[in-house]
């Protein structure tokens, strides 16, 4: 077109920003956080108690439960998150196979 300037062609759309967590969102996220804390040191120190070792096995298998459906069902997290997807799989298979000899 004649006379048409390249400030009026049109631009690529951008993705809007995510949305940041809010401040219940975080709330609940620490509250989660702590009390899979509690589990874990109330575990570590007597794991003969089947009610406290089971349950802290759960928060694993929970944990493990929330990564997958964000990583592949939402597709909320990435690559970055994979550190904490280690850590509750292979602490729950851990937790899993050791239950015999704890339990016993």
């Amino acid at each position: 077109m004649p006379g048409a300037s390249p400030l009026d062609a049109p631009r690529p759309r951008t993705p809007p920003p995510a949305p940041a967590a809010t401040p219940l969102q975080s709330r609940t996220f620490a509250t989660w956080t702590l009390t899979s804390c509690m589990l874990c040191v109330l575990c570590a120190r007597d794991p003969t108690q089947s009610g406290i070792y089971y349950a802290t096995m759960g928060s694993f298998a929970i944990a493990f439960g929330h990564f997958v459906l964000e990583s592949f069902l939402y597709e909320t997290i990435g690559k970055g998150l994979i550190v904490p997807f280690l850590i509750s799989t292979l602490s729950f298979l851990w937790m899993f196979l050791g239950r015999n000899y704890y339990l016993a």
